[in-house]
């Protein structure tokens, strides 16, 4: 019987592991009225992928309009005095 290299480890390994679930970002920076008008899609795309962690990403004013969504698992908003690359920043690295 010939041992397993590395790579075969690895490869053991990853099939092994159980896949990432789906992260789903909604952005949207506009007003009121386009936040509320997210909210069917948001309740939408929860049905079709329930396991899905969904992220939503707006202004710091449109926190409370979210913030206690059934549907969101994680909310992310630009603060007053960061940058839109900050915030792209600060996505990636979820």
């Amino acid at each position: 019987m010939r041992g397993l290299r590395d790579r075969d480890v690895r490869a053991v390994s990853a099939e092994a592991a159980p896949p990432d679930p789906l992260r789903v970002a909604v952005i949207r920076f506009g007003s009121v009225g386009d936040v509320v008008l997210t909210t069917p899609a948001i309740e939408a795309l929860k049905r079709a992928c329930p396991e899905a962690h969904l992220i939503y990403v707006t202004k710091a004013a449109m926190r409370p309009l979210i913030a206690h969504h059934g549907a969101v698992d994680e909310l992310i908003y630009l603060q007053r005095d960061e940058s839109p690359g900050k915030l792209a920043s600060r996505i990636r690295e979820l």
